[in-house]
């Protein structure tokens, strides 16, 4: 039997522990390369650590940066072509999905007294917050649910274009609501520092003053009252002024109390053992308070409460 070279069989040992060799130092490497991005993956996904400028987003995880994140449309795209909705939209957070019964879509939340949680702008007189759904907007605050921004002229006095259902609060504090849409359209004064306000009608009438248990007849002066009733704020009270005992001719005006008589009467008489009534309307100061003149002859003072205005 012939027998193979000794020298060829060594050569062919050598040659095939190289290609084990490099096969396993490869595998090895693939292994340890394989661990290595786990391990970077779970080390990833396991902490919640302040992100550095210039870092990714990771979805599901909180970030904390030092810089504001921007996010903006590139000049020349549109997001119109967005395949989940058509409309213009460059974010949207739709949680609709959730297990739970009730589920926001997006919250921001500022700091201080001027910090703002969400703040909305749209350039070309486009709107800056839209709010849609059962409820489109549903406001709430410690100091007030609403506020609006005192700014222009009055409403009225505008030229520029308005629609229906805008409210204006101009810089001098008065409140309007736009009617018809126009240049600058329809509108209705709701509110303002000089006007009366709302009338509000008291459950019943309330007998707020009656001299004949009290000072007795007025005659040649004056008296401050304080209306029973009336909340402090209040612009204007409504109320049933009376004159009834009365000796020879007269009269009872009515004014704001702290201010000097306007020469003003709201009722008359003109014969001793007269009663007379009559409905009408006085301003009040802070306090609810108003003063009853009379001229004249003297006569007994009854005022009840209708309502107010606030």
């Amino acid at each position: 039997m012939n027998e193979m070279p000794v020298k060829d069989d060594k050569a062919a040992v050598e040659a095939s522990d190289k290609a084990l060799g490099r096969r396993s130092m490869l595998r090895t490497l693939g292994v340890a390369g394989a661990v290595a991005g786990v391990a970077a993956l779970e080390v990833g996904r396991s902490t919640n650590a302040d992100a550095t400028t210039g870092d990714y987003l990771r979805i599901g995880y909180s970030q904390g940066a030092q810089n504001m994140t921007y996010l903006t449309n590139q000049v020349g795209s549109s997001v119109i072509s967005n395949p989940l909705t058509s409309e213009p939209t460059l974010m949207w957070g739709d949680n609709r999905l959730s297990s739970l019964t009730n589920a926001n879509g997006i919250r921001g939340d500022g700091k201080g007294p001027s910090g703002m949680g969400i703040w909305g702008n749209s350039d070309s007189g486009g709107v800056g917050v839209h709010g849609g759904g059962g409820i489109g907007v549903q406001a709430q605050g410690s100091r007030a649910a609403l506020k609006l921004i005192p700014s222009g002229a009055a409403a009225v006095d505008r030229s520029d274009y308005h629609q229906t259902g805008e409210f204006i609060e101009d810089s001098s504090g008065n409140l309007w609501v736009c009617v018809g849409a126009g240049f600058p359209g329809s509108w209705r004064k709701l509110a303002g520092p000089a006007s009366t306000g709302a009338f509000h009608v008291l459950p019943a009438a309330i007998r707020t003053y009656d001299s004949r248990s009290s000072d007795g007849a007025l005659s040649g002066g004056s008296r401050t009252l304080t209306m029973s009733g009336v909340p402090n704020g209040s612009s204007a009270v409504t109320v049933s002024l009376t004159a009834t005992g009365t000796s020879g001719p007269g009269y009872l005006a009515l004014y704001k109390a702290g201010i000097s008589y306007p020469g003003n009467s709201n009722l008359n008489w003109s014969a001793s053992g007269t009663t007379i009534a009559v409905t009408t309307v006085c301003a009040v100061n802070a306090s609810s308070q108003l003063v009853v003149r009379g001229a004249g002859g003297s006569t007994q003072v009854i005022i009840d409460v209708i309502g107010y205005y606030a």
